[in-house]
């Protein structure tokens, strides 16, 4: 069973790290492609709704599991370092 201060520590970390996402989407430095990469990452992992059903075998939970990580990582990366920085001091002090 996994350490219950571990899985506080990683929930926590997840809030932050979407809490500033949705800050740096928001920043006047990140650019118009960026900032609909991060409403939709952040919109597509937050939302009940699926691009395919999880009664399909396989692929049901395959969106959830590898496209949902890869638009958010796709989104930090494309965010200024800049603006990435000021969302995670917006975010800390929140």
């Amino acid at each position: 069973m996994p350490d219950l201060s571990s899985l506080a520590h990683w929930s926590a970390s997840i809030k932050a790290e979407s809490l500033s996402l949705f800050y740096a989407s928001r920043d006047a430095d990140v650019g118009c492609a960026t900032r609909w990469l991060l409403e939709f990452a952040l919109a597509y992992a937050m939302s009940p709704i699926s691009l395919v059903p999880d009664a399909v075998p396989l692929l049901g939970y395959a969106d959830s599991q590898i496209l949902v990580p890869t638009l958010l990582w796709l989104a930090r990366w494309s965010v200024p370092v800049a603006a990435l920085v000021r969302a995670q001091e917006r975010a800390r002090t929140e």
